[in-house]
């Protein structure tokens, strides 16, 4: 059986607020609406009902006569003056044992929880927020690491607790995941391709195929391959002209004009044939040589 220990700090709190003399409530009225209200997130379906059932059968008379005030009041959850245990105390035996809490309602059962008692729910923290970052989007798991490295003094991933408590002006880091919870169909890293669609699968099969066929194409490209300074360049450039076409055949999804491709091949051996043209003038052109040292200067 799953055992939430967390919702035992809470447990606590409402057992403690059910003690107190009515003269004292109002003063922590808010207090009693926080509590009760994560307890009451925290419950089972069914444990809901039958708290609901036990309150209207207990005060249910009494709540319709003081209007509509009463309908929002936690003190009829924690009242025990009619000689039974709190409407509350089965709300938090349902909650203890949900094994399918929201995850809004787990996050803000941590923040009740006192510091020393914090080492024994550390694994209970480390789970929520494995569960938390595995449902959320991309985006969000993005964000959410961004904060936590942002903060030295998260000591993150080292202390888990640093994601699930309020910080300085700002909600649990984690409120983050909680708040943006589903999948992600855009094709990227955290996009699960088992539950895409047959019109993603489409595209983002066909995304994948262009960019394994880019590098490919660029292999034998014949500008990279002259700017990369490859040895043997005029060969090369016979063979940029027959691959680029293999692959963009393989592929069907770019057509490359033999205008294009002979033209950038014929630039090639030519920057090739030039780069391979001898030091030393040909004996036919010796006529056209000038002799320095003839040249009489005035």
């Amino acid at each position: 059986m799953v055992i939430n220990e967390d919702i035992k700090a809470l447990a606590k709190q409402a057992y403690e607020l059910a003690q107190l003399p009515e003269h004292e409530r109002a003063a922590r009225k808010w207090e009693a609406v926080s509590v009760c209200g994560q307890l009451v997130g925290a419950a089972t379906p069914a444990g809901l009902a039958a708290a609901q059932a036990a309150l209207e059968a207990r005060w249910g008379d009494k709540i319709r006569a003081q209007g509509l005030a009463a309908l929002v009041d936690p003190w009829w959850y924690l009242r025990a003056d009619d000689g039974q245990p709190p409407v509350i105390a089965a709300v938090i035996e349902s909650a203890m044992t949900n094994p399918n809490r929201p995850l809004g309602s787990v996050l803000r059962s941590f923040a009740a929880v006192e510091p020393d008692k914090r080492e024994a729910l550390t694994d209970q923290v480390r789970a929520f927020l494995g569960r938390a970052f595995a449902g959320a989007l991309g985006d969000a798991r993005l964000r959410y690491v961004d904060v936590m490295r942002s903060r030295p003094e998260f000591n993150w991933p080292r202390d888990p607790w640093a994601a699930v408590l309020p910080y300085v002006q700002n909600d649990p880091p984690a409120q983050i995941l909680v708040d943006n919870q589903g999948k992600d169909h855009d094709g990227g890293m955290f996009d699960d391709p088992d539950d895409d669609t047959d019109w993603e699968k489409a595209k983002f099969g066909a995304r994948d195929a262009l960019w394994a066929w880019g590098p490919a194409l660029l292999k034998y490209n014949p500008p990279a391959l002259f700017y990369q300074g490859v040895a043997g360049a005029a060969e090369a450039g016979a063979e940029a002209v027959r691959k680029p076409l293999e692959e963009a055949a393989r592929f069907g999804k770019y057509l490359i004009t033999g205008a294009a491709v002979t033209g950038a091949a014929a630039l090639l051996l030519f920057v090739h044939n030039r780069s391979r043209a001898p030091m030393n003038p040909r004996p036919e052109d010796s006529d056209h040589v000038i002799d320095v040292d003839a040249v009489e200067v005035p």
